[in-house]
Parts: C-alpha cells; sequence; structure tokens
C-alpha cells in the first residue's frame, strides 16, 4: 500500500520550515564571552570607608595648664589629602571615583580664608593649644584593569587614602595636650593626646568645589 495522504507534508511547508530555521539561527547565536565584559577597561573600587579628619595650620600656641586660650586669628585654613605613593600618579581620578561612590565629595586639597576663633581651659597638670581639622574620609581604594579576552588584573590593592570632604560645615576642633616636660625637645607638634571639643558656632559654610 502506498503512503498516507494525511501524513505528507506540502513541499512548500517543509522547504518554509528549513528558510525559517536557517535564518533564524544565526540570529539567536551567542556572542563573544568576552563582549559583555569588556568594558569598563579600569575598575576602583572602594572599602573600609570611614568618617575621619586632617589637621589643619590653623592653630594657637601653646599654653599652661589651668590658662584660657582665646584664640582668633584670621588666615586661611588649609590641608591636603594623605594618599599612598601609588595612588598619586592619579590621585584625581581617584578623588572624582570615589566621591561618585561613597557618598561625599572629597578632593585632592580645601581651603577656607575666615576669622578662626575658640575659646578653651588647657587642664592642669598639662600643656596645650587650639587645633582645626577638616573633617574628611578615609577609605581603601583597589584599582583593576581589564585584559582579554575576558578577565581584570590587580594594578594595585588596598591602598590607604585619607581626603578632606570639600563641601559643608566640616570644621573640627581639639586641644592637643602634652606633659610640660616635654618643653626641652624641639618639636613644637608633638603631643601625647587630644581631647575634643565642642562643636564651634556661627564658623562659615564652604561650598568650594573639589581641586
Amino acid at each position: 500500500m502506498g503512503r498516507s495522504i494525511k501524513n505528507r507534508k506540502p513541499r512548500w511547508l517543509v522547504l518554509m520550515v528549513a528558510v525559517l530555521a536557517g535564518f533564524t539561527v544565526p540570529l539567536m547565536a551567542t556572542p563573544p564571552a568576552h563582549a559583555a565584559c569588556d568594558t569598563p577597561h579600569t575598575i576602583y573600587q572602594f572599602s573600609s570607608v570611614r568618617k575621619s579628619a586632617l589637621m589643619t595650620n590653623v592653630r594657637s600656641a601653646w599654653a599652661d595648664g589651668g590658662f584660657t586660650i582665646n584664640y582668633q586669628e584670621n588666615k586661611t585654613a588649609t590641608v591636603n589629602a594623605s594618599v599612598t605613593g601609588t595612588v598619586s600618579a592619579e590621585a584625581g581620578i581617584v578623588f572624582a571615583k570615589a566621591s561618585a561612590s561613597i557618598g561625599v565629595t572629597v578632593g585632592g586639597s580645601w581651603s577656607k580664608s575666615s576669622t578662626w576663633s575658640y575659646s578653651a581651659q588647657v587642664p592642669k597638670g598639662m600643656e596645650g593649644r587650639i587645633v582645626m581639622y577638616r573633617e574628611s574620609r578615609a577609605f581603601l581604594v583597589t584599582k583593576k584593569r581589564f585584559q582579554p579576552p575576558c578577565r581584570y588584573v590587580v594594578v594595585y590593592r588596598n591602598a590607604h587614602v585619607n581626603a578632606p570632604v570639600t563641601r559643608g560645615d566640616g570644621y573640627i576642633f581639639r586641644m592637643q595636650l602634652r606633659s610640660k616636660s616635654f618643653r626641652a625637645k624641639v618639636d613644637n607638634d608633638y603631643f601625647e593626646k587630644e581631647i575634643d571639643l565642642p562643636p564651634p558656632r556661627d564658623m562659615p559654610r564652604d561650598d568650594q568645589s573639589p581641586r
């Protein structure tokens, strides 16, 4: 007996299926593995971010214990970021990437011209001075660079950075203390401990852009 007519498929239908299959397969082909991971070519990762402070050039003279320091000076307060050698060559890029990542704008330096004033008493038995700090962010940065076909190699890992916050009221005053016996020594910036002073009143607001 011949084949059943019901089991036969029209020749035009077979040809159409073959043609469609021929055009469909290339369109659904998987792209090369590296196509999905070859950008960006450099990645910066930030970790261990914490609020910190950097000491400015605004500071009073040393005074004996029991003495009330009434510090007032009209000058430009300045402070620079602290970076490791591996980061220094591209510090500007790192500060820009960090600002976008950690939620606060930091920069390589900060400065502000104003009349800085503060009053505080030195604890008895010590000598002390008033010092102004600028709020900063300390963090670790890791840099990775793309290497074909599809992997990233570490350029440097966990480099230390401490950068000043470049906007806002990030003024911090502290008193540095040391024993009176240290007077005979040379290092005028030496201190044994610090104590936090209450937040200052009527400090100027800084709206500078990072630089």
